[in-house]
């Protein structure tokens, strides 16, 4: 805007709409800007913590429920870099198709959101009824969006996946049995709490 100005032969009237600057995210101080991306920073942070701990321990499940496939697996000749990929390979496609869909109900729900209220911010704005809010696309950010979902999901899964592919086949029968035995164990000491033995 300065430079505009500057170009144009009549400079003494000019002036600055900081108001309309203002609603297109042009702020007039260096501090308040870099204190909103500050906070959207943290955001993200915060978000990337929480999608990391929740998809690491469903990952974990899965992986502590599929020990007998893993060593299955590596009695009959899997290596762990084959293992571990397998994992990884499963987390890339749960991604490929939960972040779409995410990103389709995320714009959706907020496009009719704000298709609702679009009319409800007109006295936010000196009582303008022509004001109206509506959601604008940047496939910037999308993309942007997509890649930190998926790089997310990625780092969620590569401890899972790396303990995957440090269990042994001697490792998997042992736990199997031992949740076999556990299993009897309860049933014997079930059937005695009912016969009254």
């Amino acid at each position: 805007f300065d430079e505009f100005v500057s170009e144009q032969k009549y400079t003494e009237h000019t002036y600055a709409n900081w108001e309309l600057f203002r609603l297109y995210g042009v702020v007039r101080s260096d501090s308040i800007s870099s204190m909103i991306y500050g906070f959207a920073a943290a955001l993200v942070l915060i978000i990337s913590f929480g999608s990391v701990s929740l998809i690491y321990n469903s990952f974990s499940v899965s992986v502590s429920e599929r020990t007998k496939q893993f060593g299955i697996l590596k009695s009959i000749g899997a290596t762990k870099k084959q293992i571990r990929s397998g994992v990884l390979y499963e987390a890339l496609v749960l991604s490929l198709t939960a972040v779409p869909a995410g990103l389709l109900l995320g714009c959706g729900g907020i496009g009719i959101t704000l298709w609702k209220l679009s009319d409800k911010f007109s006295s936010v704005y000196y009582n303008d009824e022509t004001v109206k809010m509506k959601m604008v696309l940047n496939i910037y950010v999308l993309v942007i969006a997509v890649i930190v979902s998926i790089l997310t999901v990625l780092v969620s899964a590569w401890i899972p996946a790396a303990r995957a592919a440090r269990i042994t086949p001697v490792e998997a029968i042992r736990k199997n049995r031992d949740v076999s035995e556990k299993k009897i164990k309860n049933k014997a000491h079930f059937y005695e709490r009912i016969l009254g033995r």
